[in-house]
């Protein structure tokens, strides 16, 4: 089951049905089932990831007090209420990860179907940017009310009968929400490379993995946001530094692919949309903020701290999530910190900044206790790389604190970080253990 939620999640993350006032999701429904399943199983979290439960609580406390304001504020509680069921689902997915994946088979499994998920996104993302295929991909799958919401097609129309490329985006949501989403599951992928080593078994052909990381990193491309080819350099960068021969072999595989397919087009091709890319950089390295987008990302940086003066009670008073009913303040449309600030006080922030930071020392320790290339310190190293990955989409975009899907996907990752530390101390034990019968005899 938690395979199943994984997949939706990756793929599909809005699709469900409108029931009364608000939509119920499938993937809300899968991480209820998946959450009564995991109570079943046993906990076994390593002590100093205990913390993350403690910091966890903290930001729960934090979203429950913001939700209550928003009642207060909006004079319905059926909004508020229903954000806060959501956020609470987005937490049981990390509480789940930890008691279902007990062994390495069980994680491969779980990361095989995300990788489906992934392929999906990617083909979708692809074909939504690309001029040639945008239309079939608006009218066969965007809009299927099913799998997305109607919004998003006005936007499209405009676009259909351009013969020029545009951001891609796919069910998880805009180009941001995609690129993000892509981004922290791209490592994944190569981890997967690397474990046919270990569990030769377990993991489906090479070719299709090879595929799989190829069209991921490529949609995450044309998304043309600048947060998210950041964050696939970054991520590169660390598999690249941390890596060993395997993965960097992988990752060079790849990145000589991309280089391939695009300049055999030709970036200056109407197909693509670099144009965009190299605008805003240029606007961003001129330090020109007129832009009323730019200076939005300048103002999230900065106005917090000035509306915490004038308005101290949000120390412990967010304004609460309810999906727009109430209003939200422009600073929080840019950065998650400013949104988890505006939302659930400067204490969810805090916290949300905590959790943010724990998964490192946890992969770190993670990768100090494992045997040397062992099959720990490799998906530690990958993880590191998905959380390194994951820092253009927190300080650009807002939805890993005020989206629930942002928020399964934030803890979902948290997640995998604690089973990595966990299976790191097991593999030290093996080793101890081995280790001290080779000196007996």
């Amino acid at each position: 089951m938690l395979g199943l939620t994984v997949l939706v999640l990756c793929a599909a993350p809005r699709a469900g049905i409108k029931v009364g006032p608000a939509p119920l999701y499938l993937v809300d429904l899968l991480l209820f089932v998946t959450a009564v399943l995991a109570f079943y199983r046993p906990s076994k979290t390593p002590s100093d990831a205990r913390r993350v439960y403690v910091w966890m609580g903290i930001y729960l406390i934090a979203i429950s007090i913001g939700q209550f304001n928003a009642y207060l504020t909006y004079g319905a509680i059926i909004e508020p209420a229903y954000v806060f069921v959501r956020y609470v689902l987005s937490f049981s997915l990390l509480l789940s990860v930890v008691r279902i994946i007990q062994s390495p088979p069980e994680l491969i499994f779980t990361i095989k179907m995300a990788m489906v998920g992934v392929l999906i996104t990617s083909l979708i993302t692809i074909g939504v940017s690309l001029p040639f295929t945008r239309s079939i991909v608006q009218s066969q799958i965007l809009s299927n009310k099913l799998l997305e919401p109607a919004d998003v097609n006005d936007k499209l129309d405009r676009l259909s009968d351009e013969e020029k490329g545009t951001r891609g985006r796919s069910l998880i949501g805009a180009s941001t929400m995609t690129g993000g989403f892509l981004n922290v599951l791209w490592p994944l992928s190569v981890l997967l490379l690397i474990t046919r080593r270990y569990f030769p078994g377990f993991v489906v052909s090479s070719h299709w993995i090879r595929i799989t990381a190829f069209l991921c990193a490529f949609a995450t491309i044309l998304t043309y946001g600048r947060g998210a080819i950041l964050g696939l350099a970054m991520a590169g960068f660390v598999i690249l530094s941390l890596g060993k021969g395997g993965s960097k072999k992988n990752l060079l595989v790849l990145a000589l692919g991309a280089v391939i397919v695009i300049g055999s087009i030709g970036v200056e091709s109407e197909i693509f949309y670099f144009d965009r890319v190299v605008k805003k950089t240029v606007v961003l390295l001129d330090g020109d903020f007129t832009d009323d987008n730019e200076q939005g990302r300048v103002r999230s940086f900065v106005e917090p701290w000035f509306y915490l003066l004038d308005h101290p009670e949000s120390i412990i008073l967010g304004q609460g999530n309810t999906r727009g009913k109430v209003g939200r303040i422009a600073f929080a449309a840019h950065f998650s910190l400013a949104a988890a600030y505006h939302y659930f006080g400067l204490i969810g922030a805090f916290a949300f900044v905590i959790l943010n930071l724990l998964p490192y020392l946890l992969l770190i320790q993670a990768m100090r206790i494992s045997p040397p290339d062992s099959f720990a310190q490799n998906f530690s190293r990958m993880m590191i790389a998905a959380f390194v990955a994951m820092i253009p989409w927190l300080v650009l975009g807002h939805a890993a604190a005020s989206m629930p899907r942002g928020s399964m996907l934030f803890f979902f990752v948290i997640g995998l970080a604690i089973v990595a530390r966990r299976f790191a101390q097991v593999e030290a034990i093996r080793q101890a253990g081995r280790d001290g019968r080779t000196d007996g005899r």
